[in-house]
């Protein structure tokens, strides 16, 4: 995996001055995550940061930030609730296979994980645009009041 602050860089100079980019990124939403959902996410993800490191990184690598908010939980359900239907009609008809037994519990997990621990975790979602000058408005993006939700959804 590329990692969000090596794609925002490496995407910068494919972008027109002023252009737009929008992202999403796995953040923790609190800072005391207990030790089970750091070890779910430290193997596929282990740099995951917070909605304000992302932010920052995107300053860094030289954009305006224009909005965020963080997915609400109802996104996630309505992801994983077909999910579960499906996962439920697949275990019938794979019974007995152990490779895909694997990859159904593993499915299964996965949204366990997130009904217990959704407080902790989630994906913000960053609109950006290039911006020669950003670090004065980075700084002034991260004074506003309200900046944690500037998009409505």
């Amino acid at each position: 995996m590329m990692g969000v602050a090596k794609a925002l860089g490496s995407w910068r100079s494919l972008l027109k001055p002023g252009g737009k980019l929008a992202l999403s990124e796995a953040v923790w939403l609190r800072s005391d995550p207990p030790e089970e959902v750091r070890r779910i996410w430290s193997g596929d993800y282990p740099d995951m940061g917070t909605v304000g490191t992302c932010r920052a990184l995107a300053c860094d690598c030289g954009y305006r930030l224009l909005g965020d908010f963080v997915l609400p939980e109802a996104a996630w359900w309505e992801y994983y609730e077909p999910m579960q239907q499906r996962l439920d009609l697949l275990a019938s008809k794979y019974a007995g296979d152990a490779l895909a037994e694997s990859v159904l519990r593993e499915s299964a997990e996965e949204i366990a994980g997130y009904r217990k621990y959704a407080s902790y975790y989630g994906y913000v979602f960053l609109v950006m645009a290039t911006n020669d000058r950003h670090r004065a408005e980075c700084a002034d993006y991260e004074n506003r009041s309200g900046n944690q939700a500037r998009f409505a959804i």
